[in-house]
């Protein structure tokens, strides 16, 4: 006979210490939560209705539902059955755990296993409803132990639904793949990897199709446009390798279509002697390949050929300013020729006798361009060498020659003397640059060499006189009239 007892608070249904639920704006969550309470108030109902009674309870709904007791004794004893009160305690602690676990989704993820846990459940309500208390514990004890294990494989079961969805992605399965990363979003709904495998499952049909087109239009040696789709598949999704693989395999074709094209252009303009079409072809060809050994090889030969032309070319010019004896320009070719080549022969051979035919004609041009320092002994003997130097040359050019010519006759008429005649007005005192000061006189003959002379003349209260007497050798006695007549 049932008889309501001492009054005990009825268990307030809520996750044990340490099992808070995850926190998750998902508003599938919210609702699995609210419907977990519901669930929560139909059990303690319930457990209300199973617990067998003689008379009807009157609930006081103003104050806490207390949970009605097993009287297994004589009514006269009013004491509690043990079995049912142990029984009782086992359905609290499973309903705290189903709290617990359905904080966590687990009514999302548990599957078929979590239903058998709750069928356990249900089977010890009706070992409790039929009074068979003991079978009850048994079955809520076996619920809550089968949940604590469910709950401790949760990990396990997201890193499994990943894997699988993972496998469902290399397996192209985009449905596959969408249902296990959605069990592990139940799991952690957070989970980077069980998103990163929702987003490319998502997208899995589109990859494929654009890889398959790839695919197509690499068969049909459309290689560019393949490229474009294999690249559009991979930025799509990076992570799907048929496409990355098929993206470089189809550049490099194509790398290497274009540097066999560059290297056939390159090799064809070398074998013509077109350097500069080939400079521009292995150019291209050295931006695809690099350290290919055969662009590097085409490349030395190239460099070859136009240091050989460039040798050539300044051989040439050397000959044309030699011919033209303009010494200079010969010996700044011979030297860039040696830059070239230390060891080219005309350069090694041409450039000491260039040197010393450009130092006898800055001589040469030197003294023709002041011959009036031939007046002096010491120019004088320095041109006499000079000269005889010039003539020592063996193929002397129409240059040369006219100036040997030239100082031959400037040397000989260095060597003649010219009398010449001053005559003044006896008292002007006169005075011939690098010859002597001469007092006041009428007449006197003086034996001067061909030149230019400087004279000056001075008398006191009348302006200088200055003249510039031009002697040459053919003059045959002179004479030059010098006198101040001007007051001042």
């Amino acid at each position: 006979m049932v008889e309501t007892q001492d009054k005990r608070n009825k268990p307030v249904l809520t996750p044990p210490q340490g099992a808070v639920p995850h926190t998750s704006t998902n508003p599938l969550v919210i609702v699995l939560i609210l419907i977990s309470l519901l669930v929560l108030l139909v059990l303690s109902a319930t457990v209300i209705w199973l617990l067998p009674s003689k008379n009807s309870v009157v609930i006081d709904q103003t104050q806490p539902v207390q949970p009605t007791v097993i009287n297994t004794k004589n009514p006269d004893q009013q004491q509690a059955d043990p079995a049912a009160e142990e029984a009782e305690r086992n359905l609290e602690t499973w309903l705290k755990a189903m709290a617990a676990a359905e904080a966590e989704n687990i009514e999302a993820w548990g599957g078929k296993e979590y239903g058998a846990i709750v069928n356990t459940a249900a089977t010890g309500d009706q070992f409790f409803k039929n009074k068979e208390f003991e079978a009850a514990q048994a079955a809520y004890k076996k619920a809550v132990h089968d949940l604590d294990y469910l709950l401790a494989s949760k990990m396990s079961k997201l890193e499994a639904a990943i894997h699988m969805g993972q496998e469902a992605l290399e397996a192209q399965q985009a449905g596959t793949a969408i249902s296990a990363f959605q069990q592990a979003l139940f799991i952690d709904p957070e989970n980077e990897m069980a998103l990163q495998g929702t987003r490319r499952a998502n997208n899995l049909d589109h990859v494929l199709s654009l890889y398959n087109e790839g695919m197509h239009m690499e068969e049909k040696n459309n290689l560019e446009q393949a490229r474009q789709l294999f690249q559009e598949a991979s930025n799509t999704d990076p992570d799907f390798i048929p496409a990355s693989e098929a993206l470089n395999r189809v550049h490099n074709t194509i790398q290497d279509m274009l540097f066999q094209d560059a290297m056939s252009r390159a090799i064809t303009a070398l074998d013509n002697g077109e350097l500069s079409t080939a400079e521009k072809a292995l150019a291209e060809a050295a931006q695809l390949r690099p350290q290919d050994p055969a662009m590097i090889a085409a490349r030395e030969r190239s460099t070859e050929m136009g240091r050989i032309r460039e040798l050539k070319k300044l051989q040439l010019k050397a000959d044309t300013l030699t011919g033209n004896e303009d010494w200079n320009g010969v010996v700044k070719v011979y030297r860039r020729a040696l830059q070239i080549d230390d060891t080219i022969n005309y350069a090694t051979i041409g450039l000491p006798e260039a040197s010393r035919r450009l130092q006898l004609d800055t001589s040469l041009k030197s003294i023709l361009a002041r011959p009036e320092r031939l007046q002096d002994d010491g120019p004088l003997r320095e041109a006499g060498k000079i000269l005889e130097s010039a003539k020592r040359v063996a193929h002397p050019g129409k240059i040369l020659h006219s100036q040997i010519l030239t100082l031959e006759r400037l040397v000989h008429n260095a060597l003649i003397t010219v009398d010449v005649v001053l005559r003044s007005d006896n008292t002007t005192e006169v005075e011939m640059y690098h010859i002597g000061r001469f007092q006041p006189f009428v007449e006197k003959r003086i034996p001067l060499k061909p030149g230019t002379y400087t004279v000056v003349g001075r008398r006191p209260g009348f302006k200088d006189v200055r003249l510039s007497l031009k002697v040459e050798a053919e003059m045959k006695m002179p004479v030059f009239y010098i006198r101040c007549e001007e007051p001042i």
